[in-house]
C-alpha cells in the first residue's frame, strides 16, 4: 500500500512517542519473538520495512443512568471502543482526547463502516453492563458515535530467514500486535 495524505480524526492528541523509545519497545518485541538479544542499532539493519498505519476504531460515548429511588439517579459517563475490523470491544470510564490531524500513511478500510453495523456490539456492551446491576437495569443514553483512527507504526523485521511484522501504537509506544493479527486474518 502506498502512503497517502489524509485529514483524520485520531485517538490522542496527534503527538508521537520519540523514536528511541519506540525502537526500545520494538527491540523488546523482537527479543520475545525471535528469542535473540540485539542492540537498537543492530535491530535497524534487520528492519526491512517501516510504515505509518491508521487503524479504524469506532468510539461510542454513552451515559449509564441507574435509578436509585428515593435518591437521584447515578449517571456514569463511559466510552466504548469497537474495533472496526474484528468487532472486538472494550468499555472505559475515561476517554482519551481526539484530534483531527493531517496524516501521511496507510489508512486501513473498516469492515464495520456504519453505525448500523456496530449496533449489535453496542447491544452486547449494554448486556455486559446489565449484569452488574442486580435489581433494575440501567437506562442508556448514547451521546455520540464516530469512527476514529489509532496511529500505529508497522515494522517488518527479517532475522535468520524469518520475517515478522510488529505494530506499535504511535502515541503511547505500546505493542498493538493484536490489532495487526486481526487485520492479517481478514
Amino acid at each position: 500500500m502506498i502512503p497517502t495524505r489524509y485529514e483524520l480524526l485520531v485517538i490522542g492528541d496527534g503527538t508521537e512517542q520519540k523514536i528511541p523509545d519506540r525502537l526500545h519497545t520494538l527491540r523488546k518485541q523482537v527479543r520475545k519473538s525471535f528469542k535473540v538479544k540485539m542492540a537498537t542499532d543492530e535491530l535497524e539493519q534487520f528492519m526491512k520495512r517501516k510504515q505509518k498505519v491508521f487503524y479504524p476504531i469506532w468510539v461510542v460515548k454513552l451515559q449509564v443512568i441507574a435509578e436509585r429511588k428515593p435518591f437521584s439517579p447515578k449517571i456514569t459517563a463511559m466510552t466504548a471502543f469497537i474495533d472496526a475490523i474484528s468487532g472486538h470491544h472494550q468499555l472505559h470510564t475515561d476517554a482519551p482526547s481526539f484530534e483531527y490531524i493531517g496524516a501521511i500513511g496507510v489508512k486501513i478500510p473498516p469492515k464495520l463502516s456504519s453505525v448500523k453495523q456496530i449496533e449489535p456490539y453496542i447491544a452486547n456492551i449494554k448486556t455486559h453492563l446489565n449484569k452488574k446491576y442486580m435489581n433494575k437495569k440501567p437506562d442508556y443514553l448514547i451521546e455520540d458515535s464516530f469512527l476514529s483512527y489509532m496511529p500505529l507504526w508497522e515494522y517488518e523485521v527479517k532475522y535468520r530467514g524469518l520475517t515478522k511484522t510488529f505494530a506499535l501504537n504511535a502515541t503511547t509506544g505500546e505493542p498493538e500486535q493484536h490489532l495487526l493479527n486481526g487485520r492479517m486474518t481478514r
